[in-house]
């Protein structure tokens, strides 16, 4: 099996627009309702920590979210996340 050239880790461009601390939002497909659809959930949350883990040969970059609405944190994808800008 090749290994990829490129050693910088997935999403490493885009952590670095996030600080701990950050308001943040992501997307969460749901199941799907009584006509098929997907429905389409909004979570929010504060960003506790940018962590690196490796998925295959491939270091991937998560963010460690604190859900607004949860005592216990999740880590989702970093690229899936969006800052929710704030005065």
């Amino acid at each position: 099996m090749k290994k990829l050239r490129d050693n910088k880790a997935f999403g490493s461009e885009t952590a670095e627009k996030f600080f701990v601390g950050d308001l943040v939002s992501w997307t969460i497909f749901n199941s799907k309702d009584e006509d098929g659809n997907l429905t389409k959930l909004t979570g929010h949350g504060i960003l506790m920590n940018i962590v690196h883990n490796f998925l295959g040969d491939r270091e991937v970059v998560f963010g460690k979210v604190l859900p607004l609405n949860s005592k216990n944190p999740i880590e989702i994808l970093i690229t899936n996340i969006k800052k929710i800008e704030t005065n």
